[in-house]
């Protein structure tokens, strides 16, 4: 499922005609939903309705590579990310690009800079996110919530965050899996 409002990036929507002939479910949407937690429990809404075994949300600005959709099926785990750069500014005050699948604990998440395959992680962004229904059906909607002033991080971080502590699910990387995400950014 791919949230958004009104737009995806061109090579994401090719990538996603070239997913639906091969079989796959695709629906983008919803659209225009705000904040973006509302938008990925309508998501989860929507995915509950179906009879599919998995939901992948993919962010509009962000585009997998072609061999995702298998590779991250194929790993069989209840929640596996892809790897989604962003950019960050460091220490230095120079902006770099960051992976956002971490690991550490919440208060001090570090980049995996280095992985091979599939690797278990503490937490992602969820641009590149696939969970099963057997995590989907057990966990407490709404699923995704705002971040309040005092987590200084996205939805998607919170709820990855606590898939271990509160759910007993192990999160995974598939670092085979690296995605173009394109941003504009004014400095």
């Amino acid at each position: 499922m791919v949230p958004n409002m009104g737009w995806v990036r061109s090579r994401l929507a090719y990538h996603l005609m070239m997913w639906l002939r091969q079989g796959a479910a695709v629906e983008l949407g919803p659209e225009c939903v705000q904040p973006v937690s509302r938008a990925r429990n309508q998501c989860i809404l929507n995915f509950l309705e179906t009879d599919h075994d998995y939901l992948w949300f993919i962010d509009s600005d962000t585009t997998p590579p072609p061999h995702a959709l298998q590779a991250l099926v194929a790993a069989d785990c209840d929640a596996i990310s892809g790897v989604v750069h962003v950019r960050k500014r460091d220490l230095d005050d120079i902006v770099k690009s960051v992976p956002m699948v971490l690991r550490g604990p919440p208060e001090a998440y570090k980049p995996v800079l280095e992985g091979r395959g599939v690797e278990p992680i503490d937490a992602s962004g969820a641009a590149c996110l696939m969970l099963s229904r057997t995590l989907i059906e057990k966990l407490p909607f709404p699923v995704f919530h705002e971040p309040t002033w005092e987590k200084p991080m996205g939805e998607d971080m919170i709820f990855t965050g606590s898939l271990q502590a509160d759910h007993g699910v192990q999160l995974f990387a598939h670092f085979g899996v690296i995605c173009q995400h394109r941003k504009e950014v004014d400095f």
